[in-house]
């Protein structure tokens, strides 16, 4: 297969923009009406953003201003594991300084963020099942 030059024109300038970016607080995925915060979901996803983009560029050999952005995901997995990990509840939480949980925290091993077998995942997920779960289906 044959890269897509524009395409990958297109990504490096959403990597421009995400690295300016992925340090504001936002809304999230769920639609809350409160003050914008740091949410766990969008970090994330700034991460598999950046992840992606450098397993592209080397599976295609495309060309290199990636190299100044391989810190980035280093970067955006320490702030959220430093500052949403609870180790008192020995979860992942929605956002910063949050306590709550919220089901896109089932998200991390599937992105590959962390390994399924990682004990903050294992918790993240046994917290999830206990305060989320109702009747077989998950409330976000």
């Amino acid at each position: 297969m044959t890269p897509d030059i524009a395409g990958w024109d297109l990504e490096k300038a959403v990597l421009e923009h995400l690295e300016a970016v992925w340090v504001e607080p936002d809304q999230g995925i769920w639609e809350v009406r409160s003050e914008p915060r740091q949410v766990t979901y969008s970090k994330v996803m700034a991460w598999v953003a950046f992840d992606r983009a450098i397993k592209s560029a080397e599976a295609f050999k495309l060309d290199r201003p990636i190299e100044r952005r391989r810190t980035a995901p280093i970067i955006i997995r320490a702030n959220v594991i430093e500052n949403v990990f609870d180790p008192t509840r020995g979860s992942f939480v929605s956002a910063y300084g949050s306590h709550e949980l919220d089901a896109s925290l089932l998200l991390l091993p599937s992105v590959d963020f962390l390994p399924p077998n990682d004990p903050r995942v294992l918790g993240t997920i046994a917290a999830v099942e206990r305060t989320l779960v109702r009747e077989g289906l998950v409330m976000r």
